[in-house]
Protein backbone atom coordinates (compact mmCIF):
# COMPACT_ATOMS: atom_id res chain seq x y z
CA UNK A 1 0.00 0.00 0.00
CA UNK A 2 2.80 2.53 0.61
CA UNK A 3 4.44 1.80 -2.88
CA UNK A 4 1.07 2.92 -3.98
CA UNK A 5 1.63 7.19 -4.91
CA UNK A 6 -2.32 7.59 -3.91
CA UNK A 7 -1.60 6.02 -0.44
CA UNK A 8 1.98 7.24 0.64
CA UNK A 9 0.59 10.68 1.50
CA UNK A 10 -2.11 8.94 4.00
CA UNK A 11 0.59 6.78 5.78
CA UNK A 12 2.70 7.60 8.35
CA UNK A 13 4.93 4.72 8.42
CA UNK A 14 5.10 1.45 6.69
CA UNK A 15 2.25 -1.26 7.38
CA UNK A 16 3.87 -3.96 9.95
CA UNK A 17 2.78 -7.16 10.26
CA UNK A 18 3.03 -7.91 14.03
CA UNK A 19 2.19 -11.60 13.89
CA UNK A 20 -0.29 -13.98 14.09
CA UNK A 21 -3.14 -13.79 16.84
CA UNK A 22 -4.69 -16.78 15.86
CA UNK A 23 -5.23 -20.36 14.05
CA UNK A 24 -8.42 -22.16 13.61
CA UNK A 25 -8.99 -25.38 11.31
CA UNK A 26 -11.14 -22.55 9.06
CA UNK A 27 -8.78 -18.98 9.56
CA UNK A 28 -5.47 -17.22 10.21
CA UNK A 29 -5.97 -13.80 12.17
CA UNK A 30 -2.65 -11.63 11.55
CA UNK A 31 -2.49 -8.52 13.48
CA UNK A 32 -1.02 -5.59 10.77
CA UNK A 33 -0.44 -2.15 12.32
CA UNK A 34 -1.99 1.01 10.00
CA UNK A 35 -0.29 4.33 11.20
CA UNK A 36 -2.53 7.18 8.85
CA UNK A 37 -3.52 10.54 8.59
CA UNK A 38 -5.87 11.58 11.31
CA UNK A 39 -9.74 10.38 9.65
CA UNK A 40 -8.13 8.09 7.47
CA UNK A 41 -7.47 4.69 9.17
CA UNK A 42 -11.12 2.93 8.15
CA UNK A 43 -10.04 4.13 4.23
CA UNK A 44 -6.80 2.38 4.57
CA UNK A 45 -8.21 -0.52 6.40
CA UNK A 46 -10.88 -1.35 3.25
CA UNK A 47 -7.52 -0.41 0.95
CA UNK A 48 -5.37 -2.91 2.94
CA UNK A 49 -8.01 -5.97 2.86
CA UNK A 50 -8.89 -5.48 -0.85
CA UNK A 51 -5.09 -5.80 -1.61
CA UNK A 52 -5.11 -8.99 0.85
CA UNK A 53 -8.10 -10.62 -0.41
CA UNK A 54 -6.37 -9.72 -4.43
CA UNK A 55 -3.22 -11.22 -3.93
CA UNK A 56 -4.81 -14.14 -2.43
CA UNK A 57 -6.80 -14.82 -5.22
CA UNK A 58 -4.19 -14.57 -7.80
CA UNK A 59 -1.77 -16.76 -5.71
CA UNK A 60 -4.43 -19.40 -5.49
CA UNK A 61 -5.21 -19.20 -1.64
CA UNK A 62 -9.03 -20.53 -1.21
CA UNK A 63 -11.13 -17.50 1.16
CA UNK A 64 -13.52 -18.58 3.25
CA UNK A 65 -17.41 -18.34 2.13
CA UNK A 66 -19.86 -17.13 4.15
CA UNK A 67 -23.16 -19.87 4.29
CA UNK A 68 -26.63 -18.54 4.90
CA UNK A 69 -28.05 -20.06 7.77
CA UNK A 70 -32.42 -20.25 8.30
CA UNK A 71 -33.26 -19.58 11.63
CA UNK A 72 -36.83 -20.98 11.84
CA UNK A 73 -38.63 -22.42 15.23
Amino acid sequence: MLFRSDWAPQLLSPPQLRGVKRVTPVMVELSILVLTRTGRQWAAERALLERLVSRMEREGLPLAVAQATSGGA
